[in-house]
């Protein structure tokens, strides 16, 4: 696969995780705002993505390596 292709094929996930990511903020405030009840289910989720993120991120290094 040529480096060019590569290269376009990231920036497609990468826009279509990013659409996605967007999507979701906005229907998880939907669901904050109409339900104060789930507010604290929905924080404790907010505050666990960046762990899942890092987890993500370095498997995706050990991947390349």
């Amino acid at each position: 696969m040529s480096q060019q292709l590569k290269e376009k094929l990231i920036l497609i996930a990468t826009i279509t995780v990013a659409l996605l990511i967007i999507i979701a903020a906005g229907i998880t405030g939907y669901i904050a705002i109409t339900d104060p009840s789930s507010r604290d289910g929905i924080g404790a989720t907010v505050g666990f993505i960046p762990i899942i993120a890092l987890i993500a991120y370095s498997i995706s290094k050990s991947e390349k390596d």
